[in-house]
This record gives C-alpha cells, sequence and structure tokens, in this order.
C-alpha cells in the first residue's frame, strides 16, 4: 500500500495542468528516475484509478496524453492558511498590472483558492479587499494578450534550453513577418510588455523581441547556444535602460525642497548626496548612467529641477526646452 501511494502521488505530481500533457511512457521514465519500476499497463490502471478522485483528463492525440482540468483546483499539502492566501492575493493584484492577461494563467487555480480561503476566514482578515492598493507613477497603457500558445512554447524552450523556430513581426517594418531560429536566453518584464532575450540563427549578438509580435512560435528538442559573456542583468540594462554613453557622468543638479525629500527617502544611488541651498532649492549630485531614462525623469520634473552638470546635458536640456517653446508658441 505504501509503494501504491507513493507512486501514484509521483505521478499527481509529474502530470502537468492542460493544454499542457504527459503520456504514459514519459510517466514510466519519471517513475524509473525515482526508482520505482512499474509497467505501462499499471500506470494507466493507477491513471484511471485516480481520474475518479481527482479532475484530471486523458486527450484523444498520438500520443495520448494526461492532464489537470484546466479548472482543477491546486492540490496542496499542507493546505493553504489565511496569510498565504492573502499574500496570493496580493501578488494576483500585482501581476494583473505587471504583465499581460493570460501570462499568470499558471497561477489561476492558486489565485482561486486563495480567494476561498479569504472567504472561509473572513474574521481574520477583515475586508482585505479595501485595506491594500498598488499604485503606479508612470503613465498606464492598455493590457494585451499574449498568443497563449506561443507563450507557452517560448516559456518552455526558455526553460528547457532548446531553440524555437518564430515568425516574427518587426514593428515600423512594412515587409511580411520572417520565420527564423531562435535561442531563448531570458525575459525581460516591462511596463509596455515581456521581451524576450535571445540570439537568431548562429549570430552572437543579444536581441531582444517583443512576445507580442510573435506571429508563430515552433518548438524544437535542438540546444541553444549561450553567448560566453551572457549576463542578463547587463543586457537588461542596455537593451532597457539605453544608455548613451558607456561612462557614467557626474550629474549636478538644483532641485526642489519637495523632490529633494522624496530623493532622499528613495536615492538613486549611493553616491548620491544632497545639500539646501536656500528655503526654496537644493544641491544634487550624483554619478550615474546618463540614459535615455535619465533625460525623460528630469524633463518630467520640469521646472522642479535644472541641470547645473555636465554642460552637455544642461545644453541638451535648454535645446529641448526651447524647441518645446517655439511648439507652443
Amino acid at each position: 500500500m505504501n509503494d501504491t501511494l507513493s507512486r501514484q502521488w509521483a505521478m499527481l505530481k509529474r502530470i502537468p495542468r492542460a493544454p499542457r500533457k504527459v503520456t504514459t511512457n514519459q510517466l514510466q521514465e519519471h517513475l524509473a528516475g525515482l526508482g520505482k519500476d512499474i509497467t505501462i499497463r499499471s500506470i494507466q490502471r493507477d491513471l484511471i484509478s485516480l481520474s475518479r478522485e481527482f479532475p484530471l483528463v486523458c486527450d484523444e492525440g498520438k500520443p495520448s496524453g494526461w492532464s489537470w482540468r484546466r479548472d482543477a483546483s491546486p492540490l496542496s499539502v499542507p493546505g493553504m492558511d489565511a496569510h498565504t492566501a492573502l499574500t496570493f492575493a496580493l501578488v494576483e493584484a500585482q501581476l494583473r498590472k505587471a504583465l499581460p492577461p493570460g501570462t499568470a494563467g499558471h497561477l489561476e487555480p492558486w489565485f482561486e483558492e486563495a480567494k476561498v480561503v479569504i472567504e472561509k476566514n473572513s474574521s481574520s482578515v477583515f475586508n482585505w479587499k479595501n485595506k491594500i492598493r498598488f499604485v503606479s507613477k508612470s503613465i498606464s497603457h492598455l493590457q494585451y494578450e499574449v498568443d497563449e500558445e506561443v507563450r507557452a512554447v517560448v516559456y518552455d524552450c526558455l526553460l528547457k534550453g532548446c531553440q524555437i523556430n518564430v515568425t516574427y513581426q518587426a514593428i515600423g517594418n512594412n515587409a511580411e513577418p520572417k520565420k527564423y531560429p531562435v535561442h531563448p536566453l531570458g525575459l525581460v518584464v516591462t511596463d509596455d510588455g515581456i521581451y524576450l532575450l535571445c540570439t537568431i540563427k548562429e549570430r552572437s549578438e543579444v536581441t531582444t523581441l517583443h512576445l507580442r509580435r510573435f506571429v508563430t512560435a515552433e518548438p524544437t528538442n535542438t540546444p541553444i547556444n549561450i553567448p560566453i559573456d551572457f549576463d542578463i542583468d547587463k543586457v537588461a540594462s542596455t537593451s532597457f535602460h539605453i544608455k548613451l554613453s558607456e561612462q557614467p557622468v557626474k550629474l549636478k543638479v538644483r532641485i526642489s525642497k519637495a523632490e529633494a525629500k522624496r530623493l532622499e527617502e528613495a536615492p538613486i544611488n549611493q553616491t548620491q548626496k544632497i545639500t539646501p541651498i536656500d528655503e526654496r532649492w537644493s544641491l544634487m549630485v550624483v554619478t550615474t548612467d546618463d540614459s535615455v531614462h535619465l533625460r525623460r525623469w528630469i524633463q518630467s520634473l520640469g521646472g522642479e529641477i535644472v541641470v547645473l552638470e555636465p554642460e552637455t546635458l544642461r545644453q541638451s536640456m535648454r535645446e529641448k526646452i526651447n524647441l518645446l517653446l517655439c511648439e507652443y508658441s
């Protein structure tokens, strides 16, 4: 009995949620890796028996495969308590804003379970929906959906380290979508979507592809080639922070008292130093990257900030202001 329970428990943990599936041969290989030798016929009997107690389904594909139903409640031991449920509820609230709909689909059963647990424990987590809010300081964008099949292929191949044959439509290009193999290396999530860091064909330079622009994605079993110097943090910083210079700049600005207080609470980095000038202004000095984000941040503060150094940045801001004045004149 103990051997049967252990084997069936291992099978339940190996079976994925639909639309993914696992075949009986794959289950046999998995169990063999755990030191459990069993015939295909015995596995089939176990699966039929388990499907009477659990929301398991078998498709009609060739080969056929087993899955947990999409809407199946998660099997968690020990059960989810109120604090864990509240954590999942908070994660859901944040993910809904940060990721496209569907990306968090794999967590949906836990989100639903969390709602049930919270409702059952309403006395200990009273009115939790009106206690916490997530507020973005950047402009909000309408969420978009990534094709579910494309997303599943990209994520699976990324985890397995396998190449993907993709059809991709580049932005700002009237040409037909192009098809080529890519080597998935990582994902970067930004305010406007999810990007795949990858190399294309046999090239060594890392490229960023927006998942929204994938027309098709076909999985392969061909291993990816990882560039020797690949560093996801460096690539993400270079690709999305958009550095304008390889060398950092020593930024010196005159900034309003109100903004100075905000920066004291959340410094740009450890080099930041702020000293008062008078009742209205403070002086901030910080060594940081000269990037598109830095310049947009300066522009967003309008009259609350004045660039003093470096002179090249001060001149650039002056030119932008003059152009803006011309547009509004």
